[in-house]
């Protein structure tokens, strides 16, 4: 095992998704996430799991998916908090889905219950101390993480890996900024049939990645003087200034004896150097790239 690495998306109805995956090497396999030490009954490591956002990790509004287990067909779009080791992944939408063969160690159960699989559970700032999931008989097998997102890692060569597993999903619905502190271990099969186990931890912030400013320079050609807006000028994907002028709307504008032209409208926003490069937030509709 390599180690942790997180992805942090805006949910469209309000909140966030935060996926935690396991970075491992291709062509292994998860067998576990473990909290506790994975050599009993020495003590030495504790894992845990939790959320600074004073709502916690939210559990589905529907009774019989709010549980730490996956349901069938949840995945990272799902407004609902689960733990799993591993799943599947759609190449049509490009969905990670969670396992709903996962099960909880003994961590989860208290008196005669499992709560891992206890339907309507509630919201919850941390899972239970030491807790820990698990497949019975079966393994999962690291899949690409090609064009995966990352906010955070527990490690460079977890930031750096390019093969894992989906190993938590969290909604969040609280304003940021919030907190996710991850402490935990996994086991993982080598090709060869060898087991290797590792704990690390990391944390890190709700928030989605950023896209740096881009600055507008005027096009070639453009006259002295006619170079349009200042550089540094932000603009939106939908109306980029494409020709010279200072137009604010669509106008047209003599430039000899029965000849027009029509100048384009620009879409002005906040004004920044070009060196700044400061960071701005997509929308939620669809992420607005800029003119270089």
């Amino acid at each position: 095992m390599v180690g942790w690495t997180a992805s942090v998306r805006m949910a469209a109805e309000g909140g966030y998704f935060v996926d935690v995956f396991a970075v491992t090497g291709q062509g292994d396999s998860l067998l576990n996430v473990y909290g506790g030490s994975p050599i009993a009954p020495s003590n030495i490591y504790v894992g845990y799991v939790a959320t600074t956002a004073s709502g916690g990790f939210r559990q589905s509004t529907n009774p019989d998916l709010a549980t730490w287990r996956p349901g069938s067909n949840q995945g990272w779009n799902s407004y609902d908090s689960f733990l799993t080791v591993g799943g599947g992944y759609s190449t049509t939408t490009g969905a990670w889905l969670g396992n709903g063969a996962t099960v909880g160690d003994p961590g989860w159960v208290v008196g005669d219950t499992n709560t891992f699989s206890t339907a309507g559970s509630g919201n919850a700032n941390n899972i239970p101390l030491a807790a820990g999931w698990y497949l019975i008989g079966t393994a999962s097998p690291a899949r690409a993480l090609a064009g995966l997102n990352r906010v955070a890692s527990s490690t460079a060569e977890s930031a750096a890996g390019g093969f894992g597993m989906l190993v938590a999903h969290f909604y969040i619905s609280d304003p940021l900024p919030s907190m996710v502190i991850w402490n935990m271990g996994a086991t993982v099969r080598r090709p060869d049939g060898t087991t290797m186990q590792a704990n690390s931890a990391f944390t890190f912030q709700v928030i989605p990645p950023q896209a740096p400013w881009r600055c507008w320079r005027p096009p070639r050609g453009c006259p002295p003087g006619d170079d349009g807006p200042e550089r540094g000028t932000k603009f939106r994907e939908s109306e980029p200034p494409t020709r010279c002028g200072r137009a604010k709307s669509r106008t047209s504008r003599a430039i000899g004896k029965n000849q027009f032209r029509q100048e384009p409208l620009y879409i002005e926003e906040r004004p920044r150097p070009c060196c700044a490069r400061r960071p701005w937030r997509p929308s939620l509709d669809r992420p607005q790239s800029l003119l270089a």
